[in-house]
């Protein structure tokens, strides 16, 4: 995905899902804003001009609306959740759920459906392993019925986890298969660009 993002940007001058000639140049493509800055709605855009500009391979990602991420139209991940690249100012969770930061940032949303376990590993690989602090962080923009919370899945404790002496009060650790309660199959997570 990195490789795709940079290559497009280094290929056109503008950011995929954004670029203000994409019918022009892309096949099949359609025009984005121009304004450097991605919506949710946007985000299908991304993907399309990414396929369609050789970068990709996403078959369902021809969608020419301006429309929100689904699996008609956006990539998924490995167990079923929908992907997405947007500007979000929700990245820093809390038990009472995602915050709002502030200012929005470019970010890649895993999509759900990714036990908590699996999640957490990509977080330790990425980053720090922790779910509410650094550049990944839990997202749960995927909603959904069964979205789970920030509690569903991460933990307080950090009994059978790896990681530094962070201060527990504050620090939210991804729920592992030892954890009580155990892990959490619907999870998801973010990192900025």
């Amino acid at each position: 995905m990195k490789v795709a993002w940079f290559a497009f940007i280094d290929r056109y001058q503008a950011l995929p899902g954004d670029y203000v000639y994409a019918q022009q140049y892309i096949s099949g493509a359609a025009n984005g804003a121009g304004d450097g800055f991605l919506t949710i709605d946007e985000s299908p855009m991304v993907f399309q001009h990414l396929t369609g500009s050789g970068y990709l391979r996403c078959p369902q990602c021809t969608s020419s609306n301006s429309i929100l991420p689904s699996a008609y139209n956006s990539l998924q991940n490995s167990y079923g959740g929908i992907m997405a690249i947007f500007h979000d100012s929700s990245y820093y969770a809390t038990l009472g759920g995602p915050e709002n930061a502030g200012s929005a940032r470019l970010q890649v949303h895993t999509g759900g459906r990714i036990p908590s376990n699996i999640i957490g590993e990509v977080d330790r690989k990425l980053d720090d392993g922790v779910a509410n602090r650094g550049d990944f962080v839990f997202n749960d923009y995927e909603s959904t019925s069964f979205t789970p919370g920030v509690a569903d899945c991460t933990t307080k404790s950090q009994s059978a986890q790896s990681g530094g002496t962070l201060d527990e009060s504050v620090t939210l650790w991804w729920r592992h298969a030892t954890a009580s309660p155990p892990v959490e199959p619907n999870c998801g997570g973010s990192v900025a660009i």
